[in-house]
């Protein structure tokens, strides 16, 4: 199999963009509408559209980026295989042994990003949903704070640590709204 990047004539940095542009331009140029007879032209058409659906996809971009064109294909095969087949006995069983095989093959600081990426958006609304979550979670201390004693030793410190809780949770609403607001006033 031919490398996608070259069949598309982009580099590997090319963006959604410049792939979907590459490849409108190619397509019309081998379009089998276009070349009537030309088996050439229907098979490069072939390889265009094979190519343009790999890499504008971004999961299958990526595994093509990792393992490159022979491997991907098997991978690809290996995939499809599996996915035919019943793993519920396996699923049930064995969950951890399930998690380690489907990440073994990522980059850990990848998948912290995908994971923590949605957490650490700095917005008004961020901010502010925080400095509210905050001072319920205070209010809720101090109310319950009276009562605390009756289960003495852990309802004082479950109040105090919900007070704490609170008061971390506006801080952080107050410095992310500051970052908003900082950045705005840079960019104007």
């Amino acid at each position: 199999m031919e490398d996608l990047y070259k069949i598309l004539g982009v580099e590997k940095t090319a963006t959604q963009d410049q792939l979907k542009k590459a490849y409108r331009k190619l397509a019309m140029q081998y379009h089998p509408d276009r070349n009537p007879g030309d088996k050439n032209a229907e098979e490069m058409f072939k390889k265009i559209n094979e190519a343009y659906s790999i890499l504008s996809d971004e999961e299958k971009r990526k595994q093509y980026d990792l393992y490159g064109n022979e491997q991907y294909n098997a991978r690809q095969y290996q995939y499809q295989n599996d996915s035919q087949a019943n793993y519920s006995y396996y699923y049930q069983d064995n969950p951890f042994e399930q998690w380690f095989r489907e990440n073994q093959n990522r980059d850990w600081s990848e998948q912290y990003e995908q994971n923590t990426r949605n957490y650490r958006r700095a917005t008004k609304g961020a901010g502010f949903s925080a400095i509210i979550s905050g001072i319920a979670m205070v209010a809720v201390g101090l109310v319950f704070f009276g009562y605390s004693w009756i289960l003495f030793p852990i309802g004082p410190i479950l109040c105090i640590a919900a007070i704490a809780s609170g008061i971390a949770d506006i801080a952080g609403g107050v410095v992310t709204l500051k970052k908003v607001v900082g950045s705005k006033k840079r960019k104007s």
